[in-house]
């Protein structure tokens, strides 16, 4: 009996342990984790079966396994087409903004439908199953032990370039009635022309500096201005800090395609500039003077394009991609697609931090940018070659852009000739159409030619003029 007694209770300690095995295997077995140099990721449902139409809650932990901190740690979440979610939802309660080493963190996000059904999920049967088991081999133990003992038994459970323009220029074919005294040739690449009408006076300004003045357009002369003469004063601070990187650390070469037009509310005249950077990291800035040939003064940024890294040096990122199926109604393996991006914390101030695309999108401190405004194809425009023109109501807009992602399209305030900060009609993000934060795209994009926009409005037609084609004698 004793021999009997001994092996009633090594097979009930055994199944014990294999069922709390089995408990907390499962419950493992239902989260996906990932560590990437150093965070750990992991991915919880609160379920591993969902009916058709039902929302799927999940929970992203993570967790700084580091001896530094991690700023920046952003998700990208794309689920199967069946599941449906409210992205302006996820773009608020998706950020974890930083992690002190050590820390840990999480973010729960609940996707639309029906709550989903109460009923008992898997892990509570299996545990409710282990304990009745327990219970039987308890009862059979005691009674093979003939014993009033008590017996108690326990379980445990887991983130183009290309030059601007047109060549454009003069012809230079001589008419038959025109000799080569009557006019006198200059270079200026991406021009654009505006009239003094005090003086009469045409002026043509374009890219690297060259600027150039007729009273007839046909004999040009070259115009020199303290934009000129003091270029590394007035744009070196936007250059330094925001546009310069490692292959691309001259700013000569590198201020492209001006547009200048006389701004009767300010009373001045206004330079649209843009400083051009590789990997778009661009920005067109304003400039002011009370004469067309200057001084000019530097007033402010207007728009940014490329908010990644950082000028004083690319602050090295980290991503990961991590993949949690599900049974979704009767598609057996729906997945959710979790992209995570992060870096190790810095002072350096990064380019969204100095660019305003943080205050126009109404950001907090916490909330990361979109993820498409580092998409190529869709939103990573390069800020050049500026184009400002007043419209039949007397507003002023912006229209810039090149090759990437499309020409855009912006309001300006009359007042100060910069951004118009209330202006909300842009709305809401809407693929190829508008964006809250680059404006109107009027064309282009998908890595198609198309730059140096120029509108002119004729009769009932606003007419657009872009530059297509590569800038290389073939091709």
């Amino acid at each position: 009996m004793r021999n009997l007694a001994k092996r009633a209770v090594t097979l009930a300690l055994s199944l014990v342990f294999v069922l709390s095995m089995t408990i907390m295997t499962f419950a493992a077995d239902g989260d996906v984790t990932k560590t990437v140099d150093g965070l750990k990721v992991t991915v919880h449902t609160d379920s591993e079966e969902y009916a058709e139409g039902e929302a799927v809650k999940f929970t992203l932990t993570y967790e700084n396994q580091n001896n530094y901190d991690l700023e920046n740690i952003n998700a990208n979440f794309v689920p199967d087409n069946s599941i449906e979610y409210d992205k302006l939802e996820w773009q608020k309660n998706k950020l974890v903004a930083s992690l002190k080493a050590g820390e840990t963190a999480t973010v729960s996000f609940t996707t639309k439908g029906e709550a989903h059904s109460e009923g008992v999920d898997n892990t509570v049967i299996i545990a409710v199953a282990a304990g009745a088991a327990v219970v039987v081999i308890l009862i059979i133990i005691l009674l093979v032990l003939k014993s009033k003992k008590k017996k108690n038994i326990a379980a445990s459970m887991m983130a183009g370039i290309l030059l601007a323009g047109s060549l454009a220029g003069f012809s230079g074919e001589a008419q038959a009635a025109v000799t080569n005294s009557d006019y006198g040739r200059v270079g200026v690449h991406d021009p654009s022309i505006v009239k003094d009408t005090e003086s009469g006076t045409y002026y043509v300004f374009g890219s690297h500096l060259a600027f150039a003045k007729s009273q007839d357009l046909m004999k040009w002369s070259m115009v020199n201005t303290n934009v000129n003469s003091h270029s590394e004063e007035l744009f070196g601070d936007i250059w330094n800090n925001y546009c310069i990187t490692d292959k691309n650390n001259k700013l000569a070469g590198n201020m492209w395609a001006p547009d200048v037009i006389w701004n009767e509310t300010m009373g001045k005249w206004c330079m649209y500039m843009s400083i051009n950077g590789n990997d778009w990291h661009s920005a067109i800035v304003l400039l002011t003077a009370d004469n067309i040939e200057g001084p000019y003064e530097y007033v402010d940024e207007v728009v940014f394009s490329g908010y990644d890294g950082s000028a004083a040096g690319d602050i090295k990122s980290s991503n990961m991609i991590l993949n949690k199926k599900i049974t979704y109604g009767e598609k057996t393996d729906a997945n959710l697609k979790f992209t995570i991006q992060y870096q190790e914390a810095t002072e350096v101030k990064t380019r969204e931090e100095i660019a305003d695309i943080r205050q126009v999108l109404g950001l907090k401190d916490d909330e990361a940018l979109p993820s498409r405004y580092n998409n190529t194809d869709q939103a990573k425009v390069n800020c050049i070659d500026p184009n400002v023109e007043y419209d039949e109501n007397g507003d002023l807009w912006l229209t810039y852009g090149s090759w990437s992602a499309g020409i855009f399209q912006i309001k300006l305030d009359l007042e100060t000739g910069l951004r118009d900060y209330d202006y909300k009609e842009y709305g809401d993000y809407v693929k190829d159409k508008v964006d809250p934060y680059l404006g109107y795209k009027i064309a282009g994009g998908y890595y198609n030619s198309g730059e140096a926009p120029y509108i002119v409005k004729t009769d009932k037609y606003y007419y657009l003029f872009v530059s297509l084609g590569n800038l290389e004698a073939s091709g």
